[in-house]
């Protein structure tokens, strides 16, 4: 039986229930978690891009609107990211006096998280990850990352609804002094949703284990591919974009509007033979394969960032959602973009190859 405490605070929490959560942990609370994430997450079914309610701090994506103090969602300004949802667990309050952070103390909220971790992770039936840690002067965090995907494609969008949970513990070092709120263990949770063309189950495999010097080609280019065989191989471009005093020329192929470009091939003035080649989003892997590029390196794309460092290793260069990898002789490099409000999936794969 899951701690009545742990999933009052979950239910509350994560996203708009009734009072009836309020009640202790039974099967009943289990399946009100896995109807929340299984119907499309229910609080999350404002359209993409659809305008924001003043009336409620929520917006038209919450259905329905109940304020809660300790969440908010976080409602990206364009039209392409999806809402997500932050909440705090642990309420943070100022300490009756100051006192010492003790190892004690710190293993006691450790064992906490893990469990809340846990709750989670078994009601949904996956499995999550052990934590990723992070040591900072005063204070340290581990975050525990994991996925969970709808059984069915959704009616509305006929696309997989998937849910990324991340849930950090912050607290202090050991021997550091807890005087303020600020200074109290912090536990996190962020949710954020994202919609996939394909069932996880059945993604394209990633290549075998590869490293950066296997980037020296990327969809059907090479460092030393000219205008005329980017042409040739990608078509002509939907525009572009240059002048004879910039360093590069770029070529932006499109889907049709000009602001859904799926690949970009910048060159070098002079030589006029490829330095970058971006791709971008879930239909540029589609748009190459349909002129016959059939490179394996094209299903990073759309897979979370933690499946990019189980198949390539540890980055050179890191934050929350940018992956860098770079060759040892400095002449390719590599790097993801995985944002935040698409649940850190990798939309974006850009290979440099220097001179």
């Amino acid at each position: 039986m899951v701690g009545a405490h742990r999933w009052r605070v979950l239910l509350f929490a994560l996203i708009f229930l009734t009072a009836a959560a309020a009640r202790a942990q039974s099967a009943e609370d289990c399946k009100g978690l896995k109807k929340l994430v299984e119907a499309n997450f229910n609080g999350f079914r404002g359209a993409i891009g659809s305008p924001q309610t003043p009336s409620s701090g929520f917006h038209d994506v919450a259905i329905p609107v109940v304020p809660l103090e300790n969440c908010s969602i976080v409602r990206p300004d364009d039209k392409w990211h999806y809402p997500y949802l932050t909440c705090s667990v642990l309420p943070r309050s100022n300490p009756a006096r100051p006192f010492v952070q003790s190892d004690a103390m710190r293993g006691h909220w450790q064992k906490y998280a893990a469990g809340f971790v846990k709750d989670i992770s078994t009601c949904l039936g996956i499995q999550a990850d052990a934590p990723e840690t992070r040591k900072l002067p005063d204070f340290d965090t581990a975050t525990w990352r994991f996925t969970f995907q709808a059984p069915k494609r959704s009616r509305e969008t006929g696309l997989v609804p998937s849910a990324n949970f991340n849930i950090t513990l912050k607290q202090r070092l050991q021997g550091v002094k807890v005087e303020s709120s600020a200074d109290q263990p912090e536990l996190k949770v962020y949710l954020g949703r994202y919609d996939s063309a394909v069932p996880l189950a059945s993604a394209p495999p990633l290549p075998a284990r590869i490293g950066v010097q296997d980037f020296r080609s990327f969809a059907g280019l090479t460092a030393v591919s000219t205008r005329s065989q980017v042409a040739a191989a990608l078509g002509q471009p939907s525009s572009t974009a240059g002048t004879a005093t910039s360093t590069f020329r770029h070529m932006y192929y499109e889907t049709g509007d000009p602001s859904d470009t799926v690949v970009t091939v910048a060159l070098r003035y002079g030589t006029d033979t490829v330095a970058i080649v971006r791709v971008q989003g879930s239909d540029g892997p589609a748009w190459l394969r349909g002129r016959g590029v059939t490179d394996a390196k094209l299903n990073y794309l759309g897979r979370h960032r933690d499946d990019i460092v189980g198949a390539l290793g540890p980055p050179s260069e890191q934050d929350d959602e940018r992956l860098k990898y770079s060759s040892k002789e400095g002449k390719v490099d590599v790097e993801f973009s995985c944002p935040r409000q698409i649940g850190f999936a990798c939309d974006t794969l850009e290979v440099w190859w220097h001179r």
